[in-house]
Order: structure tokens, then C-alpha cells, then sequence
């Protein structure tokens, strides 16, 4: 019998094909969402140093990737799409990465 071995890279990008098709293509029609608005507020209101103390109580390694990403994006909602596009590939390749370790 033929045995096919995948490598990490040829299974990381069929990974991100699977990441576009299930939520690439529904990117123009995304919009605000929950707490965006809030998060938008106090980025005009205090800018992006403040994040990582607004959110300290219940989420906070999300203020560190806001105070990141707030001063490259702006307010233009498609590129923070395109970024939760990207960590839910990474996160796939990271669950896979630790399977095979395990």
C-alpha cells in the first residue's frame, strides 16, 4: 500500500484555504460586532496605550493586540476582519503543531 505524508507547510496552507473559504470570502459584508463600538470609543477617547487597563479584568492579552493593531488600522472595520482572519489560521497551525506534539 502507498502511504501519503502531508508536509507542515503543504497542510498549513490547505488550513488557510479552509480559513478563507469559511470566512475570507464573507469579509465585505462583515460589520461592528458586540463590543466593537466600545473599543472604538475608548481608542478615540484615550488612544491605544490604554487597552491592555481596559480590558485587565477579563481579557488581558486582547489589550496588547489592540494597542498593536489600533494605530495600524485605524477605524477601517475590513483590515481587524482580515487580521481575525489570520489568528484563526495561526491558531489552527498552532492546535495542529501541538497534536503533533502530543
Amino acid at each position: 500500500m502507498r502511504q501519503t505524508v502531508f508536509s507542515e507547510r503543504m497542510v498549513a496552507v490547505a488550513l488557510f484555504g479552509v480559513v478563507l473559504l469559511a470566512y475570507g470570502v464573507f469579509i465585505p459584508w462583515f460589520g461592528m460586532y458586540g463590543d466593537d463600538p466600545i473599543y472604538l470609543y475608548n481608542y478615540h477617547l484615550l488612544g491605544a496605550g490604554s487597552f491592555p487597563q481596559f480590558v485587565a479584568v477579563d481579557r488581558p492579552f486582547s489589550g496588547w493586540v489592540y494597542m498593536l493593531a489600533m494605530p495600524l488600522f485605524g477605524t477601517t472595520l475590513w483590515l481587524y476582519h482580515a487580521l481575525l482572519l489570520v489568528l484563526r489560521w495561526l491558531s489552527a497551525v498552532f492546535l495542529l503543531w501541538v497534536l503533533r506534539l502530543i
